[in-house]
């Protein structure tokens, strides 16, 4: 009698202890499920992290190869040194851009100033010699003109940003969230003498007023307000009056005709308009 209770206790804590431990067996493994699920999510939100800021400017890329090159094992960090080397001589080459594209906007900005002071007499009292300096200072500037750009174009591939995440970050927070550039001082537009005249190239130059450096376009419309020439321009070197930004064009017909200045998020923030004769 005694052996039959005996069993039957033995049974009942066998299966008391076999649901317990599969219970726990099963708790733990749900556990472990939960922790590895959230081991993936940080994995892949640092993942995610890492390229944002390897896809941003060339001091964020600098910072994550030299941690990497330095933290990991050693046999790993290989790639990450020759990289860290490889924006290390892109850093040397903007920052060459930059000086040299600094240097011909002032250069610009010289030839600009002696126009102006130039084309502030008037027509009758130019002399052939005024005029001569004037054609000779235009071409010199278009040569300029064309340095500052390739020098940009050396600089934007230096930062290698990727414009589809850039437009994609804008994206995400809206137009509200951009700061663009907001004000234009000095927008002139100018020729070679006081008036403009048809064939004749018209020049236009400004400094913005914004908190980082973008892109503008610059819009030349008929007095119908169609548009007859657009470009879009990288701001140039910051002085102290704002950003340098230059551009030209020319006409075939006499009539009145405008230059707009339109920020990334399509306002208008400058505008003059002029006669060609």
């Amino acid at each position: 009698m005694e052996k039959d209770i005996l069993e039957s206790w033995l049974g009942f804590l066998k299966f008391f202890l076999g649901t317990f431990v599969i219970g726990l067996l099963g708790f733990f493994a749900k556990l472990s499920y939960e922790n590895r699920q959230m081991a993936v999510t940080e994995s892949e939100q640092i993942g995610k992290y890492v390229e944002n800021a390897m896809l941003n400017d060339i001091e964020s890329r600098l910072r994550f190869a030299e941690y990497f090159s330095t933290v990991l094992p050693e046999g790993h960090t290989t790639g990450w040194t020759k990289y860290y080397q490889k924006l290390r001589l892109q850093e040397a080459e903007k920052a060459e851009a930059e000086r040299k594209q600094k240097e011909q906007l002032d250069s610009v900005n010289d030839i600009l100033l002696a126009n102006e002071e130039l084309a502030q007499a008037p027509d009758s009292l130019l002399t052939e010699q005024d005029s001569q300096r004037i054609e000779e200072n235009n071409r010199k500037m278009e040569a300029l003109l064309a340095n500052v750009d390739a020098m940009q174009k050396k600089i934007d591939q230096a930062q290698s940003l990727k414009r589809e995440s850039v437009n994609e970050n804008e994206a995400s927070i809206g137009n509200n969230g951009i700061v663009t550039c907001r004000k234009v001082q000095n927008l002139m537009p100018y020729n070679r003498t006081t008036k403009f005249r048809v064939n004749e190239r018209v020049y236009v130059h400004a400094f913005i007023n914004s908190p980082r450096k973008e892109r503008l376009t610059i819009l030349w419309k008929d007095a119908n307000d169609d548009e007859l020439r657009s470009s879009e321009r990288a701001l140039g070197v910051n002085t102290d009056r704002g950003y340098r930004i230059f551009d030209y064009t020319q006409f075939k017909e006499s009539g009145t005709y405008s230059v707009e200045m339109i920020n990334q998020s399509g306002n208008v923030i400058g505008e003059r308009t002029f006669t060609i004769n």
